[in-house]
């Protein structure tokens, strides 16, 4: 399969399940099944579709095949701040899997699959003007929203973590979905000017952002080496920072 997002479990089931057949779309949650922290994937074929959920720590994918005769499935996809929310109903019961911004897009094939897609569309970003330069506080969740997806994984502490800077705000949110899909994480960087300590604590925040799941990818270190050449921040003080926010999420240091 094409997915690069599936785990390997995942992709080694459907080759074996449905041998050369691809999968019409594959829809990924931010957490577990019906809210609890973890992964969920929806694969989506002709004539059934697989789920597959685990809990945050297990080790392997519980897995559920749906046929659409026998099981009867229902889907609605409803809008959330910064997220949706796509609920299945099924003939012995609801599931409810969160996605980011980022994925609702991808619903659509689904939705259209069960001919749902002129009923409940996912919400469209508000547009921004390319002649205006976006604030600090837009800016900042607009790159933030780019290091989360950097490793094709966007997960729910990454989400909150937006939602907190931008306090919650809808306009933030709105206007920073806009620019993250209009620019690049670069393009937005040229877009903006920052005094001293504006860059610090932009800095802080990506490091912050990337550092939410235990740990530092190469993608996301690589995005945040960019700001800190093209906002010529002392490497001194990068370092700084960034051995800072490694201390404060290293956790695994306060378990016995």
């Amino acid at each position: 399969m094409d997915y690069a997002f599936l785990p390997e479990k995942i992709k080694s089931f459907l080759a074996s399940a449905k041998p050369g057949e691809p999968a019409l779309c594959v829809v990924r949650g931010s957490g577990g099944f019906s809210g609890e922290p973890g992964e969920s994937y929806v694969a989506v074929y002709a004539d059934m579709l697989f789920l597959f959920g685990k809990s945050f720590g297990e080790k392997d994918f519980i897995n559920r095949k749906v046929d659409y005769v026998t099981d009867a499935p229902e889907f609605s996809l409803h809008q959330e701040k910064f997220s949706c929310t796509l609920e299945l109903n099924l003939a012995d019961g609801k599931l409810k899997m969160r996605l980011s911004s980022l994925e609702a897009e991808n619903c659509s094939n689904l939705l259209k699959q069960f001919g749902l897609d002129a009923e409940t569309p996912p919400a469209v970003p508000v547009e921004v003007d390319n002649d205006v330069l976006p604030d600090p506080l837009t800016a900042l969740a607009a790159c933030m929203k780019h290091i989360a997806a950097s490793d094709n994984e966007v997960t729910e502490p990454e989400l909150r973590l937006i939602e907190g800077v931008c306090q919650n705000n809808q306009e933030v949110l709105a206007r920073s979905e806009s620019y993250f899909r209009r620019y690049s994480f670069i393009g937005i960087l040229d877009k903006i000017k920052l005094d001293e300590q504006q860059k610090l604590c932009f800095l802080a925040n990506l490091y912050e952002l990337a550092m939410s799941d235990g740990m530092l990818r190469s993608a996301e270190q690589h995005l945040i080496n960019e700001f800190v050449r093209i906002k010529e921040i002392d490497p001194e003080k990068a370092g700084t920072v960034r051995e800072v926010l490694l201390i404060k999420n290293q956790l695994s240091a306060l378990v016995s």
